[in-house]
């Protein structure tokens, strides 16, 4: 009964909030009509070379203004040389039918990785210290083969407040990619008079399987769950700010619904800021800031199965509060250093 009302509550809040703190913004390359464009696809080839993917060849192909003139959308194809393979498929900023102020952004990703390393669990290579913290050595890891499918359904909700109260939708003209008018009008630091503030609400699952070498064998990890937070923008341009600010708080909660691996709850939070620097040679320069947080409630708590201690409250190591990869900590792998906590700044 208790998960069924997680769920219930969960797809309430979906229902009258909202997430992330992409802007609804229609973008407008200055010209002398000075008319807005129609939607823009592209297609971008490139490639790259990873240590846990060898040589990678990928294509990105882009939208803007495809289904309504706010909304991208972006579909990632990838194959590498040891035999990875990956498709992404992420959307942003549909404005939800009958409620102006609601947007949804779906994300979807579906991988075969060759080859990853992965720093946590017991190594009996190590069997003085944990894989993934901050002392761990850098060859304390698995290399495994792993196929995994994740996603995430969020809602976003913008208050009625600053300069969203009266700018749902705001057309920003560029000129050279950089703002001619600040289109969230950035007077004060003040969210009642200044800057875009939304109620964000996402349901999340992922569900990886990880070949591990004896004797650990086959692991699944199986989350579902949802977020719920608040997050205030306040920049000239969210793709490509030069001043303001940006912070959010979000709420992490692991259900144990569909056979789900483990019940967890998580904390993060994040604050942004951007300040201009005057330059000749330059047409935009700037300082930025940024502080981001993460922790897990009941890290250490477990059960003993056959006098073995079982975490039943951890996230997956490539979920929690972790470092590494394609967000965070880019000159190291995937979640090569997961914790109860983490900090960057």
């Amino acid at each position: 009964m208790k998960n069924i009302l997680h769920i219930i509550v969960c797809f309430f809040v979906l229902l009258i909030t909202t997430t992330e703190l992409f802007a609804q913004e229609i973008l407008v390359e200055k010209t002398d009509t000075s008319k807005v464009q129609g939607s823009k696809v592209v297609a971008i080839p490139f490639s790259f070379y990873l240590k846990t993917l060898g040589v990678s060849a990928a294509v990105d192909i882009a939208a803007r203004g495809l289904l309504q003139q706010q909304s991208t959308s972006t579909l990632v194809g990838l194959v590498s040389t040891n035999g990875s393979k990956y498709i992404y498929w992420e959307a942003e900023n549909f404005q939800v039918p009958m409620i102006k102020r609601l947007f949804f952004s779906p994300n979807i990703n579906i991988a075969h990785y060759g080859s990853l390393d992965v720093y946590n669990g017991l190594n009996f290579k190590f069997p003085t210290e944990t894989a993934g913290n901050n002392y761990s050595d850098k060859m304390n890891y698995y290399r495994i083969q792993s196929n995994k499918i994740e996603g995430e359904f969020i809602f976003r909700f913008l208050l009625p407040a600053g300069y969203g109260k009266n700018h749902v939708l705001d057309t920003l003209f560029l000129k050279n990619g950089l703002p001619i008018n600040n289109g969230t009008s950035l007077g004060t630091l003040n969210p009642f008079t200044s800057g875009r503030t939304f109620i964000e609400s996402s349901l999340f699952f992922q569900n990886q399987n990880m070949q591990f070498p004896t004797p650990i064998g086959s692991r699944k990890l199986r989350t579902f769950g949802y977020t719920i937070g608040i997050s205030n923008e306040n920049v000239d341009f969210k793709d490509n700010p030069s001043r303001g600010t940006i912070e959010y708080f979000k709420l992490w909660n692991g259900l144990s619904a569909f056979n789900s691996t483990a019940t967890w709850t998580m904390y993060e939070g994040s604050f942004s800021a951007f300040v201009p620097v005057k330059s000749v040679q330059l047409r935009q320069q700037v300082l930025a800031f940024n502080l981001w947080t993460r922790y897990t409630n009941r890290w250490n708590d477990y059960e003993l199965v056959n006098n073995y201690p079982e975490y039943e409250h951890r996230p997956s190591p490539f979920m929690g509060a972790c470092l590494g990869g394609r967000f965070r900590f880019r000159g190291y792998p995937e979640a090569r250093f997961n914790d109860c906590a983490a900090w960057l700044y």
